[in-house]
């Protein structure tokens, strides 16, 4: 298929738009946050029985992430 073909053209024209930047910027800063809650929380294995308690266990997971964030947050930046 071609560089040229118009599926492509639909997808780059948001390339030009300046929030486009941003988002990307804010998105990986999300995966970031999922990405160490997969590795180091552990929800890929479900350990507990039930929906609620499975949707607690990621709240519990997402709340120790906090500090750990809030620590890199409020980390001064080197002059």
């Amino acid at each position: 298929m071609p560089d040229n073909a118009p599926a492509r053209w639909s997808a780059r024209r948001f390339h030009r738009i300046s929030g486009y930047k941003v988002s990307q910027v804010v998105r990986k800063g999300i995966e970031k946050i999922f990405s160490w809650a997969k590795i180091i929380g552990g929800p890929r294995r479900a350990r507990l029985n039930g929906r609620t308690e499975t949707w607690n266990g990621g709240y519990y997971v997402m709340a120790a992430y906090a500090p750990n964030r809030m620590a890199r947050l409020l980390r001064p930046t080197p002059a």
